[in-house]
């Protein structure tokens, strides 16, 4: 059986953003270059482990086999995690993030450089909760008031939506996998008739995400037929994007009501998105977006922490 080639960093990163070009497997084993199988397996492998770059990261018994392989003091594992407590390294799990090539990291960080020192009131946008913790003693692990509850095929539902800060728009409920064409139909009912509404004659900004929909020709056509202005958006940044915070916070209106069938759960959704969101709130996301690109030119491009803006 041949040996799986293991691509060094940067040519894993190009394999991955070729792919995203869509370019087919053998062109990209031909501009890496490496192997067929190489790019087979890369692209099998890093999305499943969602990391491209090297590691570099060694827990306390690897720590303890470098130690004792390079000197001549044999300590215990407990001994190695006290002294790395000591110096403020604590044992914490990895925080999911949306996989960034090195392309969409510049591209990132670049628009972030660009737009950080925005002060636009028109950011018209297209668009669930954390983990919950509770304080247990150790044998109360599986007592139903330390669980949370789960079930196999949740309810959800899919929802268009887009906000400013002079308020929120139509929002659309959206069935099935959303093509082009589906999605010239919401822009065409539902946000034309929200920028009319809440923007009347001033000039605006359109952002959505690059989605596949978002970025078919046909789409850039309809856009362009109709005058849209469309922000050029990185891909992979969600962290930059303020509707994600106020879906967070609809998210948490919703679950308060405990739905149970998806009737109840466009209801509360309609009801949070029209009701819940004040303008205050709106106001404060909006004019967040200096502070992420701030953060995210702070970073060098690399994922942030969600901003909240004191919801």
């Amino acid at each position: 059986m041949a040996k799986f080639l293991y691509l060094p960093e940067n040519k894993r990163y190009k394999t991955i953003h070729l792919k995203e070009e869509d370019y087919f497997m053998r062109q990209i084993a031909a501009k890496v270059p490496c192997g067929l199988s190489t790019v087979v397996r890369t692209l099998k492998r890093f999305p499943e482990t969602n990391f491209v770059a090297d590691r570099g990261k060694l827990n306390s018994s690897q720590i303890l086999k470098q130690w004792t392989l390079t000197s001549n003091v044999s300590v215990c594992p407990s001994t190695v995690r006290g002294r790395l407590l000591e110096i403020g390294l604590r044992g914490c799990k990895e925080r999911p993030k949306p996989l960034l090539t090195e392309f969409q990291r510049k591209r990132r960080l670049t628009w972030a450089r660009e737009h950080s020192l925005w002060t636009m009131s028109q950011f018209c946008i297209s668009g669930n909760q954390s983990s919950a913790y509770v304080r247990r003693r150790t044998h109360e692990e599986f007592s139903s008031q330390c669980l949370k509850p789960t079930v196999k095929y949740p309810i959800k539902v899919m929802v268009w939506g887009c906000m400013s800060s002079h308020g929120v728009g139509r929002l659309d409920i959206v069935s099935g996998t959303v093509k082009a064409m589906d999605y010239i139909e919401v822009l065409q009912n539902k946000l034309l008739p929200t920028a009319r509404d809440l923007l009347g004659n001033q000039s605006w900004i359109f952002q959505d995400d690059n989605a596949p929909c978002h970025r078919a020709k046909i789409v850039q056509k309809w856009l362009e037929d109709h005058t849209v202005n469309r922000m050029n958006w990185p891909g992979q940044s969600p962290d930059l994007n303020p509707i994600e915070s106020l879906w967070f916070k609809i998210g948490y209106e919703i679950s308060k009501k405990k739905p149970s069938n998806k009737r109840e759960l466009i209801e509360a959704l309609i009801f949070s998105f029209k009701h819940i969101v004040t303008k205050d709130l709106l106001l404060k996301l909006v004019h967040s977006m200096p502070k992420r690109c701030r953060v995210v030119i702070k970073a060098n491009g690399w994922p942030i922490k969600y901003l909240f803006s004191n919801m």
